[in-house]
């Protein structure tokens, strides 16, 4: 949640600063760089997870035996949730930084009724009420960042990705972001 603050700040100031320039190629530049950015890191958090985190679960984790199976596939399907948040960062925040508020508001009304839609059917449910929080959650964690996902890349051009790379521009966001 905090890296995500941090680079969705990193990613609105550069998107802002290019959409006042008026350049939609540099524009585009810097959300496929912002985009390559997320993937990265999404990877280098997988592999964490899935090692060190995964170790640190099963071996230094206090929770009862029975529960193991369900304690897995919370963890699993909580990281698969982080990472689809964490992708969905820069479409976020091209919407932000275009001053799209209705979409936002309206994309965060609906997270909030599907979330809430949750809380409803876990008192209906007669399975592990756990296991069953995380997939809908997870689903909902998804299921938002498609949307923003289809809505950005359909209504702008600029967020069409291709992978790209600029060192210097890089070391520029990164550096912002470690400043925040």
């Amino acid at each position: 949640s905090f890296l995500n603050g941090v680079m969705s700040a990193a990613c609105n100031r550069f998107f802002a600063i290019e959409i006042g320039r008026n350049d939609h190629n540099a524009l585009h530049k810097v959300f496929c760089l912002n985009v390559s950015i997320f993937l990265l890191l999404g990877a280098i958090i997988l592999v964490l997870s899935e090692t060190f985190g995964l170790w640190f679960l099963n071996a230094k984790m206090v929770f009862p035996p029975e529960r193991a199976t369900a304690v897995n596939w919370v963890f699993q399907l909580s990281v698969l949730s982080f990472i689809a948040t964490m992708l969905s960062t820069p479409y976020r925040a091209i919407i932000i930084a275009k001053e799209k508020m209705k979409v936002f508001a309206y994309s965060s009304i609906v997270e909030a009724f599907l979330k809430l839609g949750i809380a409803f059917a876990l008192g209906a449910s007669c399975h592990d009420k756990l296991i069953l929080y995380a997939a809908l959650m997870c689903l909902v964690s998804i299921a938002v960042s498609l949307f923003y996902w289809i809505y950005c890349s359909h209504f702008y051009e600029e967020c069409r990705y291709r992978f790209f790379w600029d060192r210097d521009q890089f070391r520029e966001i990164v550096g912002y972001t470690g400043w925040n």
